[in-house]
């Protein structure tokens, strides 16, 4: 019988492999336009989910608060590498240089370094409640002033690159259209 912490597992592994089957496969065209970002998107949603499917094979509250912290790795990264996508394909690689990118990182990087040392200040997480419901042990965490602006730096990235994608869209030629398109519909489904 497939139960449901079985099929949420196997779709974490699922998603983890076939992550990082696509991203080795964009990184050997990495001369092809926005290849390099779109690989680091697709890496960084392969440590997000092992980060979670390693979570939530544990039992331990505090490895699985590891992995929780550790998912931040991914997640932080995601918005950022999506952005340098969107960039890159709208045509403005000259704008992204190096110390541009570090300076978009720069939010992210620390949101994962003040989510590794939330213990000592509650800044990311004001509170972490263990739950147990059928033998499975989550954590139901209270989310703190940091994660709330992390969280809004995140989706404004993530915005950035919509609105570079559309404006790309609305004036691509009819081949690109699709491919463009395609970025948006993509992107829209998490929304």
């Amino acid at each position: 019988m497939l139960t449901e912490a079985f099929a949420y597992r196997l779709l974490l592994l699922l998603s983890v492999l076939g992550s990082l089957l696509v991203a080795a496969r964009v990184w050997r065209r990495r001369s092809a336009p926005a290849s390099g970002s779109i690989a680091g998107v697709l890496a960084a949603m392969a440590g997000w989910a092992l980060a979670v499917l390693l979570g939530d094979l544990t039992l331990d509250t505090d490895t699985k608060l590891l992995f929780n912290t550790t998912s931040y790795i991914g997640i932080a990264m995601i918005p950022v590498a999506w952005v340098a996508v969107a960039i890159q394909y709208a045509g403005f690689e000259q704008w992204l240089t190096r110390p541009r990118l570090l300076l978009m990182s720069f939010m992210p990087l620390a949101s994962v370094v003040v989510a590794a040392t939330n213990s000592a200040h509650g800044l990311f997480w004001s509170g972490v409640e263990v739950l147990e419901k059928n033998g499975q042990v989550s954590l139901e965490l209270a989310i703190g002033p940091w994660f709330v602006a992390h969280t809004i730096y995140s989706y404004l990235l993530l915005a950035v690159g919509v609105v570079l994608l559309t404006r790309t869209v609305l004036g691509s030629s009819a081949a690109s259209y699709k491919q463009t398109t395609a970025y948006l519909l993509a992107l829209a489904l998490p929304w």
